[in-house]
């Protein structure tokens, strides 16, 4: 006898798409009186592209810059790695947006969970 486990017993489960997805990623990150913004999507060429915005708060003064890529997978990699030397800096993630609702709801998981301590 085969036990199924609940999860997979629910009907709407067929329906989950674990695929990779290629989709828009926004992240904003804020120190006390500095922001900094990355955007991943995709051009009118077809080229994905990050849009980096950085600058003082409350200031209409900032830099912004446009860095492209060949593929969505180049693109992510330097995404999370940006996404990382802002963290590393000090700087706290004030906003994040994507397509992708699973990938929103693994993040949200693995916010909540403790890693236990080596």
């Amino acid at each position: 006898m085969v036990i199924i486990p609940w999860l997979l017993e629910h009907t709407l489960f067929c329906y989950l798409d674990f695929q990779l997805k290629e989709l828009y990623h926004i992240a904003r990150f804020e120190k006390a009186t500095r922001y900094y913004s990355i955007c991943i999507e995709k051009d009118l060429l077809g080229d994905w592209t990050i849009n980096v915005c950085n600058g003082r708060i409350k200031s209409r003064l900032g830099q912004n810059r446009i860095l492209a890529f060949a593929d969505y997978n180049e693109a992510f990699e330097h995404f999370c790695l940006m996404a990382k030397q802002r963290k590393q800096r000090k700087y706290q993630l004030e906003n994040y947006k994507t397509d992708d609702a699973l990938f929103l709801q693994f993040l949200l998981v693995m916010s909540c969970t403790k890693l236990p301590i080596l």
